[in-house]
């Protein structure tokens, strides 16, 4: 399961469990080596909170404001707009509804705050600001983002809501300083308090002297200088931190549901076999996930599901008689690791297998998944388009369903 949807699981057990029992749930589901309910940006933990009317609260603090409010439950809708699934809480006091942001701390040692410092620095400071905004500019246009003028400038880098930006071009800026040094014939200068926040990088020898060095941009010169002898780059940060936020929406009314487990769990049968039947047809390498996640959904073997020897045997047993290859039997252990760990949670068996089989069926994702495939034939193109639309939909539904089955 994806680290989102398995924070997405993680939170409604916790607010749907009774305060009594939410140690069971922490215990099975969020490992405090691993998560922190308490404090946010813990180094090297994953902190889970909210944002609520602006403010950042641990998850733990929520969940005492939410019982102090009435806690009558939560559930997972999905957003019509851009389908993702939103997290709706409902008290005594009222309706909440949440998204899922997720906050990375900066890989590098320094600050957005140190790099203005290191900048104001330079000789040609002035003329090196001109520089480092046409970068940001051009990347804001490929970004599809508004430009700043110079005047802005300094304030864009250290606003925290531009910190993805600034851990993108960081690198870039610091080496684009350095270029304009060499084309000025300029030391590049470092502030004493900056030293532990930069490193030596060794000379890059795969770069080589251009042939026709007299036509090339002076920039360009400086650049291949620069990667043929020692240059500064970023030192990295000692202490990072991951924090998953459940950010507050505007208004939203308690969703019903009309979309049982039970009938999303058919529509995604009906998927399943369509695109079972193509991927088979066409040879793809996925052909055996979606064979598994029919025969997890379908198999009565999984209505008895359990960690206790006897089913495991049983599961080994089916999987060798219907011909899986021994990686779809790894990823079936893989899958189906944490079976114990859910299961003391306190979700059930329907609700556990529900959630494997939506793991092994949901291979949309980047590189190397099923939608990084083309097919030459049209009729086999427009398929493959059809039958994908028609899974990725009802994985969608079905997983929503599964989720708030957990009572």
């Amino acid at each position: 399961m994806r680290r989102d949807d398995y924070i997405l699981m993680s939170s409604l057990a916790l607010l749907n469990a009774f305060p009594e029992t939410r140690s069971k749930v922490v215990v099975g589901l969020l490992n405090d080596q691993v998560f922190d309910l308490d404090q946010l940006r813990r180094p090297q933990k994953f902190s889970l909170g909210f944002r609520i009317h602006h403010a950042l609260i641990s998850m733990n603090k929520a969940l005492m404001t939410f019982d102090e409010e009435g806690m009558l439950g939560a559930q997972v809708v999905l957003d019509l707009k851009d389908s993702r699934p939103l997290l709706q809480i409902k008290t005594s006091v009222g309706t909440k509804s949440f998204d899922l942001e997720v906050t990375f701390s900066s890989p590098f040692a320094m600050s957005s705050t140190e790099l203005v410092e290191l900048l104001n620095a330079q000789s040609f400071d002035q003329e090196i600001w001109q520089s480092v905004l046409e970068f940001i500019n051009a990347s804001n246009r490929i970004n599809q983002s508004s430009e700043i003028d110079i005047g802005e400038i300094k304030k864009y880098l250290i606003n925290p809501n531009n910190q993805n930006h600034f851990n993108v071009i960081v690198e870039s800026v610091i080496e684009l300083v350095q270029i304009e040094a060499l084309v000025r014939n300029a030391a590049f200068q470092i502030p004493l308090q900056l030293n532990l926040k930069l490193k030596l990088r060794d000379p890059d020898l795969s770069y080589g002297i251009p042939l026709n060095p007299e036509n090339k941009d002076p920039r360009y010169l400086a650049s291949l200088q620069l990667q043929k002898q020692s240059s500064w780059g970023l030192a990295s940060a000692e202490y990072r931190w991951e924090m998953y936020l459940w950010n507050e929406l505007p208004l939203m009314d308690w969703e019903e549901h009309p979309v049982t487990l039970e009938s999303a769990r058919e529509d995604l049968v009906l998927a399943l076999k369509r695109i079972y039947t193509f991927s088979d047809e066409v040879a793809t390498p996925f052909t055996e996930a979606f064979q598994m996640a029919l025969f997890v959904l379908n198999d009565p073997l999984f209505k008895s599901l359990s960690v206790n020897p006897g089913f495991v045997t049983a599961a080994k047993i089916a999987l060798e008689k219907n011909n899986y290859s021994e990686r779809a039997k790894s990823a079936f252990d893989r899958v189906f690791q944490d079976t114990g760990d859910l299961l003391n949670a306190g979700l059930t068996p329907e609700v556990v297998c529900s959630l494997k089989a939506f793991s092994i069926g949901n291979v949309f994702g980047g590189m190397g998944s099923w939608n990084d495939q083309a097919f030459p034939k049209p009729e086999d193109s427009a398929e493959f388009k059809a039958s994908s639309n028609q899974l990725y939909q009802a994985l969608q539904v079905f997983f929503i369903a599964s989720l708030n089955k957990i009572c």
